[in-house]
């Protein structure tokens, strides 16, 4: 099932992106917010034992949004190489992934 979807194009690379249940970024924006959350749980529970900020970090793990907006930038980049394979007009300024 696809969480997201391409929405719009100005810039190839850095799709508006649809998250169910949140909203809708563009895939920079995303990118940015995601990072800072997870560097905000790992600051959250780095050199300490407190048994609520790990319920916390836990209840932010399973609350799904995380979850989906990861899904929305896996999406996101899959929907854009398929568009690259296709071909054409539309794939213009769309770079080839690298693993």
């Amino acid at each position: 099932m696809k969480l997201s979807k391409i929405l719009e194009q100005n810039d190839p690379m850095n799709p508006e992106v649809e998250i169910p249940g949140y909203g809708v970024m563009d895939l920079r924006q995303l990118k940015i917010n995601v990072r800072r959350q997870l560097q905000q749980m790992l600051e959250g529970v780095s050199e300490t034992d407190d048994p609520g900020k790990w319920r916390q970090l836990h209840r932010l793990v399973n609350d799904g949004v995380l979850q989906a907006k990861l899904e929305a930038i896996v999406d996101a980049h899959d929907n854009l190489q398929q568009t690259r394979r296709k071909g054409g007009i539309n794939s213009r300024g769309i770079e080839k992934e690298r693993f």
